[in-house]
């Protein structure tokens, strides 16, 4: 029985990690770039305001949540540590994410109480990591 329970178990994280479901995206990853287009290609914060934007399932773009989905999907497909559980990541519930701007010097903030979960993301533009900051917010959520 417990064999079973594995092979089933082993499916359904396969399964999980193969849903494409950025494809939507694909007209859009193209060469065009709308940075590029309004001439914005270096600016920071307009990148983590249309970041924001798509990783609210609530919001109007129309994704839903396929595209927070999509990202933490590589993000466990490429966990050769083991850090992440398959079903724990994916199977959450995005709807219930608020998503925050520049909280605390933190580029993008995802924060679920029903989850359980923060996800912080520091968005570069043409720099790097600078002034310990990713263990300064690992610091800062651990104490909220």
């Amino acid at each position: 029985m417990n064999d079973e329970k594995d092979e089933n178990e082993v499916a359904l994280q396969k399964f999980l990690l193969d849903i494409n479901c950025l494809d939507e995206l694909l007209p859009w990853t193209g060469k065009f770039n709308i940075f590029d287009v309004l001439k914005i290609s270096k600016t920071e914060l307009r990148h983590s305001n249309v970041l924001s934007w798509l990783l609210s399932a609530n919001e109007n773009h129309g994704l839903g949540d396929a595209f927070i989905k999509g990202i933490l999907q590589r993000i466990v497909e490429n966990d050769t540590e083991g850090k992440y559980d398959v079903f724990r990541v994916l199977l959450q519930d995005f709807y219930s994410f608020f998503v925050y701007r520049e909280w605390n010097n933190i580029d993008i903030l995802l924060v679920s109480d029903e989850e359980k979960t923060v996800i912080a993301i520091e968005n570069k533009v043409g720099s790097g990591e600078h002034d310990d900051q990713l263990n300064r917010y690992r610091k800062i959520l651990e104490n909220i």
